[in-house]
């Protein structure tokens, strides 16, 4: 691993988190439908709850409504029916912004169509979504400017983004560069549920395994996680617990560390027997 990588402390078994009792519930899913679209199956019924400190993974053959859960949970979809708790309280008929102001995180599968403005600066990128409500803009915005920038300059370190400088565009960044950017905007939001899609495609391995620690760091501090992830050994790594997904439904839910792929597997496919 260490000639693949040219580090030596990177490991591929379980990402180690500290296990949390007795949490409480900070997204609750209650027979959530969705109506088809496009690319991916409807949801059907779907119930599911992610605890604080936890992270629930979400498996299934991509196209049964992995995408569909993300993006109703985010509001991108509209629900048919059912209900989306975050803390207690009902979210369903909210818009992305009030979701996210109430504490909900995303890491969308496509940082490119969803994550970052590639055109844009790191600065950009990071500060997105920061400066809601704020009033008297043009008054503030030399200020405004120079503490962005600062504020970018001091993420970009903590998360390791390497970068000329603030300044970059971020399509001239690696995927793993451009990942650590959207997952620190996230974070640095201090949400009280993550939704994670999809986080280490098109990213290196040294990368994954930062990534990693930033989700587990997240988690210590309280953070429920919804892990949507076409990868098993990332599902396998992470999750505490496992749902299933087959055809937009959940056919299954299991505890991470007493299931084996293979059982998993046939669930992905339908077999029930």
């Amino acid at each position: 691993m260490a000639a693949m990588t040219g580090r030596s402390d990177v490991h591929l078994g379980r990402v180690k988190r500290s296990g949390r009792s007795d949490a409480p519930a900070v997204l609750e899913v209650k027979e959530l439908s969705t109506d088809r679209t496009v690319s991916d199956s409807p949801l059907d019924q779907v119930s599911l709850t992610v605890y604080a400190g936890e992270i629930l993974g979400v498996a299934g053959v991509e196209g049964n409504g992995q995408t569909a859960l993300a993006e109703a949970l985010v509001g991108l979809t509209a629900a048919r029916s059912g209900v989306i708790l975050l803390g207690g309280e009902p979210v369903t008929d909210d818009n992305v912004r009030r979701r996210r102001d109430r504490g909900l995180g995303f890491v969308p599968e496509d940082r490119h169509l969803q994550g970052l403005p590639l055109h844009g600066s790191v600065t950009e990128a990071t500060v997105a979504g920061r400066l809601r409500g704020t009033g008297r803009f043009a008054t503030l915005a030399p200020a405004l400017s120079r503490g962005r920038r600062v504020w970018a300059e001091a993420v970009m370190d903590k998360y390791a983004v390497t970068a000329a400088d603030s300044s970059a565009r971020c399509d001239s960044l690696s995927g793993g560069n451009q990942q650590k950017i959207v997952l620190a905007r996230e974070l640095e939001d201090n949400p009280a549920c993550l939704v994670l899609a999809q986080p280490t495609r098109g990213v290196d391995i040294g990368a994954i395994e930062f990534l990693y620690g930033k989700v587990a760091e997240a988690t210590h501090r309280g953070c429920g996680v919804l892990l949507v992830s076409a990868d098993l050994d990332e599902i396998f790594r992470l999750s505490d617990r496992i749902v299933v997904l087959f055809k937009g439904r959940v056919v299954a839910e299991l505890p991470t560390l007493t299931t084996t792929r293979e059982e998993i597997g046939r669930h992905m496919m339908g077999v029930t027997a």
